[in-house]
């Protein structure tokens, strides 16, 4: 389970696009470069899951990185409803923190390994995932992302809701053709949270 930040590279702008998920494309970016470095390949095939509080996806893709356009292939694309949020409880021990049931937890564990197993077969090499609203609220959620890391080979991100935020508006800004400079606000609602963000001088 990673904890380092995320960090948004020029290319990751072209992906958005390109991919139409914006957290599966952070998930391509976030420290896979470095991976690609180490191998010295220049065409590889790359997994993003996208852990969402109802929605979990998963995107397969051969990227070049030899070349502007990275994505050479879009290999497959699935997502399943799994909704989290509506199993994230209250401790029964009184402690009034908040958790996620242990058969919600199982079932997406199983829906991960499933996709995984997914990736694999189509030639993935290079696994990473996000996960949204629900974990930044529960208390048990990381350990279950620390065994998805440990046993799946899927390291996870759990993204605070600024970095929502701010890859929902470099998305908006591409797809509606909007200069940086430019006034606009884009709109992201999900299962658990809603972002409105905008750019103020130069924040």
């Amino acid at each position: 389970f990673s904890r380092g930040p995320l960090r948004m590279a020029m290319d990751v702008h072209r992906w958005l696009l390109l991919m139409g998920n914006a957290l599966l494309m952070t998930a391509f970016v976030y420290n896979i470069s470095v991976r690609h470095r180490e191998t010295g390949s220049k065409r590889v095939t790359r997994a993003a899951f996208d852990i969402g509080s109802s929605m979990t996806k998963l995107l397969v893709a051969e990227v070049d990185l030899s070349t502007e356009v990275r994505v050479h292939r879009i290999l497959f694309s699935d997502d399943v409803e799994i909704v989290l949020h509506t199993d994230l409880v209250t401790d029964d021990a009184g402690t009034g923190q908040n958790i996620l049931r242990d058969s919600i937890q199982l079932t997406l564990y199983k829906q991960l390994t499933a996709f995984k197993h997914k990736a694999a077969s189509l030639g993935a090499t290079q696994f990473a995932a996000v996960a949204t609203a629900v974990f930044r609220e529960t208390t048990n959620g990381e350990e279950l992302l620390w065994q998805v890391h440990q046993q799946l080979g899927i390291p996870v991100e759990i993204i605070s809701q600024e970095m929502e935020g701010r890859i929902g508006y470099y998305t908006g800004l591409i797809v509606c053709s909007v200069a940086p400079d430019q006034p606009f606000v884009a709109w992201d609602t999900g299962g658990s949270s809603t972002q409105l963000t905008s750019r103020i001088a130069n924040e």
